[in-house]
């Protein structure tokens, strides 16, 4: 099912081909070469976009798509050129325990220059976030917390599915003796 925005066509794609452009990207970028739109068509690339194409479905069906697209867009991963290396199905192998995991809370944080949302897992780890902040996935959320701190005027919310917020927690306000797992953060 295509559902990805393609970067080289103006049609979306499916995962699979969503990855490829992101693996022959980041070798273009490594070898200096700007890829032209359907560079899949180029003979230069072609062999190259095919092997990763053909990775992806053992790849997707073992991990699933959300997390194997985690993975390939991790930090840990950038200079990873193919679909099968192993760096790739660690990385994917964990966001596929994140995903299994229920998300205990789901945060929305901001600062003076933006603002995102986290979802946590019962271990405090970032599992979701806005796509400026992905480089947090599997981090504790207070990495995160303080990278928003570092830019003034932090802020955040707990979300609940039933009103939506639940309160809004100022970082320069103290409050009562319930603790959650950014209050330290207050201190």
């Amino acid at each position: 099912m295509a559902k990805y925005q393609s970067s080289y066509t103006d049609k979306k794609v499916s995962a699979a081909q969503y990855i490829a452009e992101i693996m022959c990207s980041r070798r273009a970028k490594s070898l200096g070469e700007e890829l032209p739109s359907q560079f899949w068509n180029a003979p230069h690339w072609k062999s190259y976009f095919l092997y990763q194409i053909r990775a992806c479905p053992e790849a997707i069906k073992i991990y699933g798509e959300r997390a194997l697209i985690k993975a390939i867009k991790d930090s840990r991963s950038s200079t990873i050129f193919s679909i099968k290396h192993k760096t790739i199905a660690k990385l994917a192998q964990f966001y596929k325990k994140t995903e299994i995991t229920h998300h205990k809370e789901k945060w929305w944080m901001s600062s003076n220059k933006m603002t995102v949302f986290a979802s946590i897992n019962t271990n405090n780890i970032i599992t979701d976030t806005s796509p400026i902040s992905s480089k947090f996935i599997g981090q504790h959320i207070k990495n995160l917390a303080d990278w928003l701190r570092s830019q003034g005027g932090f802020k955040y919310n707990k979300m609940d599915e039933t009103t939506k917020t639940k309160r809004v927690y100022n970082s320069v306000s103290k409050f009562g003796t319930k603790k959650n797992i950014l209050d330290e953060l207050d201190d």
